[in-house]
């Protein structure tokens, strides 16, 4: 039922992707320090910086790719394999980063994941969500209407891509051998550009664009303090948390409604 494609748009392709306008290149400007990220690090040549290049900018393709919104609209196995596409490039760079048994895959110490504990919370009272209301229910009652695989996807894709990301923009970039000042500033400002990059719709405003500096700028302090990835991987989970609870109440209620 949720995998036929939308009035209008009779192939899978179609239903996947929009023309491609001014609208999506006007924000491509801002993938710049993305790109001179991944010339830094691929110059590295050693095996882990280099599939770091690779990754990001395999990941800039996906991210700029005109994806057709809204992805309501859209074949449900179209919205899945975009989900797949955005965590791909992440978690291949962090399977080759285990296998080289780079250190910043190690865990970090326990006061460190607590720390990341206490600034994912303070990550979800930055973005303004009512917790109470998403308890309730009525956040996932007041939502446009989807199907489940839709949200369903969105649920996967909000708690996969948070290793990939967390792989990307505070791994070798931040932590590993090849990190050096320039790259750590690099990678924060790459991972706000990732939530701009190919949209044809204006970002959310300034407490969007707060919440993406303030995500950055603490995540990346957590690698750097802890040496590893596992804290901001934790800190960007729990963040992400209520988006994925969201997402698993319109699932839910929507198979509800059809029962």
């Amino acid at each position: 039922m949720g995998d036929v494609a939308p009035a209008g748009h009779d192939t899978w392709g179609s239903s996947t992707f929009s023309p491609y306008t001014f609208a999506h290149a006007r924000n491509l400007p801002l993938a710049l320090p993305w790109l001179v990220l991944a010339a830094l690090l691929g110059a590295d040549r050693s095996p882990v910086a280099v599939a770091t290049a690779t990754g990001l900018l395999l990941a800039l393709i996906v991210t700029a790719l005109p994806w057709r919104l809204p992805r309501r609209d859209r074949k449900v196995s179209s919205v899945a394999f975009e989900r797949v596409l955005h965590v791909t490039p992440g978690i291949g760079v962090l399977v080759v980063a285990a296998a080289a048994g780079d250190d910043w895959i190690a865990v970090g110490g326990l006061p460190w994941l607590v720390l990341a504990v206490v600034v994912g919370g303070g990550l979800i009272a930055l973005s303004g969500m009512d917790l109470r209301a998403l308890v309730r229910g009525d956040l996932a009652f007041l939502a446009p209407a989807e199907a489940p695989g839709h949200s369903l996807a969105r649920a996967a894709g909000l708690v996969f891509v948070v290793p990939a990301e967390e792989t990307l923009f505070r791994g070798e970039a931040v932590i590993g051998d090849s990190a050096t000042a320039l790259t750590v500033v690099l990678a924060a400002v790459s991972f706000v550009a990732l939530h701009h990059v190919g949209r044809v719709r204006r970002a959310a405003g300034w407490a969007a664009f707060r919440y993406q500096v303030a995500a950055a700028v603490s995540l990346t302090a957590l690698a750097l303090l802890s040496g590893a990835i596992l804290a901001p991987i934790v800190a960007h989970l729990i963040a992400n948390a209520p988006a994925v609870v969201l997402s698993v109440q319109q699932a839910l209620g929507a198979r509800g409604d059809e029962q």
